[in-house]
């Protein structure tokens, strides 16, 4: 009975499908193929900032499920097909880099939190071997890692971006 908040995950799937149901994804591609000059690498890098951020502030975004197929890879999709239809490699490769976007901003700034539980454990492990790893030290030299990441998938996805153009 204790545990049974593990559970809540079940509630994802049905809930995203709801919620797309209902027309989420097709209000995102309305929105996104309303502007101007957006284009794919543009939404990952700013979802790539928002990410890392919330990291920092502690707030989780769930990801893959929760949030880059719903919202992220369509909107992508949207940018991406102002000009001409994508091909089914084009639509791919969006999948994909989107998926590998939020990896990067996940993978590299969840110790970005003091709190977090990632941070608190290589804490608590480093002091049971003896070594002084307090949890600020850890997230201290997490942000060089976190910041260099934004800068490489950043440019990467600038460079994605001329794929699509004419």
């Amino acid at each position: 009975m204790d545990n049974r908040m593990v559970s809540l995950f079940f509630l994802t799937l049905p809930m995203i499908g709801v919620v797309e149901s209902h027309g989420l994804k097709q209000a995102a591609v309305n929105g996104i193929s309303k502007i101007k000059n957006l284009s794919a690498g543009k939404i990952f890098n700013l979802y790539l900032a928002i990410r890392e951020i919330t990291d920092a502030m502690g707030i989780a975004l769930s990801g893959q499920v929760q949030f880059i197929r719903p919202l992220i890879n369509p909107m992508a999709q949207a940018a991406a097909s102002v000009k001409k239809p994508l091909t089914d490699k084009q639509v791919d490769l969006i999948k994909a880099r989107a998926a590998a976007t939020d990896n990067f901003g996940n993978f590299f700034s969840q110790n970005l939190f003091i709190a977090s539980s990632g941070v608190l454990l290589m804490s608590s492990t480093m002091k049971s071997l003896g070594y002084t790893a307090t949890p600020a030290n850890i997230v201290l030299y997490s942000i060089p890692m976190a910041v260099i990441t934004f800068l490489i998938t950043a440019y990467y996805n600038r460079r994605f971006d001329k794929q699509f153009e004419i």
